[in-house]
C-alpha cells in the first residue's frame, strides 16, 4: 500500500471517534453516555462477531502454535523487561514497578484493537485478538495483583480474595465466554444454521462504530498534564518497542502473513484502561498511568498507520481481504 492508501484505510478508524469526542465538547452527550455504547460493544456486538467467525475456522487455525508462542512471548518481553527497568535499574517500589509494566505491555485489545483488526484485516482478526485477550486476563492481570500484593506483610487474606475475583471475572468475561462457545462450535464442526449466522453478523457488524464512538466520548486530554517523563518513557515502549518486538518475533517464528501482521498491529494498541482502573484501585502510579492511557491512544491517529506501512511492506499479502 502507498501512504494514501495507508490513509484511506485507516480514516474510517479514527472519524468515528472524532465524532464522539466532539459530540461531548458540543454538550450533545456527556462522557457518561458512552457506557450504553460500551455495553452494547461488550456484552451484544463484539460476542457476536467473536462467536461466528472462530465457529467457521479450524482449530489447526485457532490453535497455530506460532501465533499463540508470539503473543505470549512478546507480553512477556515488553511486561518483565519494563518490569526489571523499574525494580534494578531505577530501584522503584514494587507495586510502581507492576504498574509500569503493566502500562507499557497491556494494550486494549478489545475496546480498540478488535474494531482496528476487523477495520483493517477483516473479521478473521478474530483470532489474535480473542488469544492476546486471554493472555491478558489470564496471565497479566493476576501477575500484576499479585506483584502488587507481594511485600505486604498482614495482606494474605486481601490478595487471595482479589486473586479469586480475578479468575471469577476472567471466567464470567463476555469475550471469555464468546470464545469458548465459538472454539467448541469450531471442535464439534457443526455448520451453525444461515438465520443464527445471518444474526450474529448483523450484530457483529456494530463492532467498529460501536467501540470508536465511545473512545471517542471517554477521552480525557486533561491526563496529558499529568504523567511527566515517565509516561512519555511508558508510551513509546507501548507504542514502539512492544509492536518491534512482535514484529522480530512474527518473522522469527514465520508464521503466516497473515498473522505476522495482524501480531504487529495488535501490539501496537493504546494502553488498556484496566490498566487505570486497577492503579486507581490501589492508589499507586495513577498520574503516569492516566498519561500514558490518554497518550497512547492519541498518538495511535500517528502510530497505527507507521506500523501499518511497515507490516504491509514485509508481509502484503495480509491486507488483500
Amino acid at each position: 500500500m502507498s501512504t494514501g492508501d495507508v490513509i484511506v484505510v485507516i480514516t474510517p478508524l479514527i472519524i468515528p471517534v472524532i465524532i464522539g469526542y466532539v459530540i461531548v465538547q458540543l454538550k450533545m452527550a456527556k462522557p457518561g453516555d458512552a457506557h450504553v455504547l460500551s455495553t452494547l460493544f461488550f456484552y451484544v456486538a463484539a460476542p457476536a462477531i467473536i462467536i461466528v467467525t472462530l465457529a467457521q475456522e479450524d482449530l489447526e487455525d485457532l490453535f497455530e502454535f506460532k501465533l499463540v508462542a508470539g503473543i505470549v512471548v512478546t507480553y512477556f518481553i515488553s511486561h518483565a523487561g519494563t518490569y526489571l527497568v523499574y525494580r534494578r535499574v531505577l530501584g522503584r517500589d514494587q507495586a510502581v514497578a507492576a504498574f509500569a509494566a503493566f502500562a507499557a505491555a497491556g494494550f486494549n485489545a478489545l475496546a480498540i484493537g478488535l474494531p482496528v483488526m476487523i477495520g483493517l484485516l477483516g473479521s478473521r482478526a478474530v483470532i489474535p485478538v480473542v488469544i492476546a485477550t486471554i493472555v491478558m486476563l489470564g496471565g497479566q492481570v493476576p501477575a500484576t495483583v499479585i506483584l502488587v500484593g507481594l511485600g505486604k506483610a498482614d495482606d494474605d487474606a486481601v490478595l487471595t480474595e482479589t486473586l479469586k475475583k480475578a479468575a471469577i471475572s476472567t471466567a464470567t468475561n463476555p469475550i471469555v465466554i464468546a470464545a469458548v462457545i465459538g472454539i467448541i462450535i469450531a471442535a464439534l464442526d457443526v455448520t451453525m444454521p444461515v438465520i443464527i449466522t445471518s444474526s450474529l453478523n448483523t450484530l457483529g457488524g456494530a463492532t467498529v462504530l460501536l467501540a470508536l464512538v465511545a473512545l471517542g466520548m471517554t477521552l480525557e486530554l486533561s491526563d496529558l498534564r499529568t504523567g511527566g517523563r515517565e509516561m512519555l518513557a511508558l508510551s513509546a515502549v507501548r507504542s514502539f518497542v512492544a509492536p518491534g518486538i512482535a514484529l522480530v518475533l512474527a518473522l522469527i517464528f514465520a508464521t503466516s502473513d497473515f498473522f505476522a501482521a495482524a501480531m504487529v498491529i495488535l501490539f501496537c494498541q493504546p494502553t488498556a484502561k484496566t490498566v487505570f482502573a486497577m492503579a486507581e484501585q490501589e492508589k499507586t502510579f495513577v498520574k503516569p498511568v492516566a498519561g500514558v492511557v490518554a497518550l497512547t491512544t492519541i498518538a495511535a491517529i500517528i502510530v497505527l498507520p507507521i506500523w501499518v506501512s511497515i507490516a504491509d511492506n514485509i508481509w502484503p499479502d495480509a491486507f488483500s481481504m
